[in-house]
């Protein structure tokens, strides 16, 4: 466990470059997710509209013969930020207790449904700037958990080559966001 705080460092290891990491935790039917979005040089623009400006997040389902998998878009003032995940490259632990959390998508509802907490770091310091929890639709978990569910067997070397053919076609995270299959908006 951990804990974040603004002003303060990060728990979180440091990216050799700006980028973003989404981790996501299963807890019986409950879904733990975090997006660790890391910037060097941060603006007070870019900060206050992760702190109470418009953020948009989108969807992207990365498909193959192999298996599928989610990218998460992460639109915050000026920048676009993408984060593929993958449960193939999850411990079989991990796997498993992921597996039965995404299965209860379906249960979700306009009510009830899984929060995101995005976590804003300045990469150049280490200090988290920003941390913002959001409410993103039952429709969007159970896209996510679709894709998801379909990477279980994806090795490394699979999802490596698939993102390698989808960034020669959209080598810019803003250009993924025409092919999002669901996006969201959040004031």
């Amino acid at each position: 466990m951990f804990i974040l705080a603004c002003g303060q460092p990060s728990p979180s290891p440091i990216l050799a470059q700006d980028g973003a990491v989404m981790t996501i935790d299963g807890d019986g039917p409950d879904l733990l997710a975090t997006a660790k979005i890391q910037v060097a040089n941060l603006t007070d623009t870019e900060i206050k509209a992760a702190q109470n400006g418009k953020i948009k997040i989108a969807l992207v389902n990365v498909r193959s013969r192999a298996g599928s998998f989610p990218i998460f878009l992460f639109k915050i003032g000026g920048m676009v930020l993408d984060a593929p995940v993958s449960l193939g490259l999850a411990a079989a632990d991990e796997r498993e207790r992921l597996t039965h959390a995404l299965l209860h998508a379906g249960g979700l509802t306009r009510n009830a449904t899984w929060g995101l907490t995005i976590e804003i770091v300045e990469r150049s310091t280490h200090t988290t700037q920003s941390i913002r929890m959001i409410a993103p639709s039952s429709r969007f978990w159970r896209a996510a958990a679709d894709a998801l569910l379909g990477s279980v067997d994806l090795s490394g070397q699979q999802q490596q080559e698939m993102l390698r053919r989808l960034y020669l076609k959209y080598p810019a995270p803003s250009q993924l966001l025409r092919r999002a299959v669901h996006v969201e908006e959040f004031r």
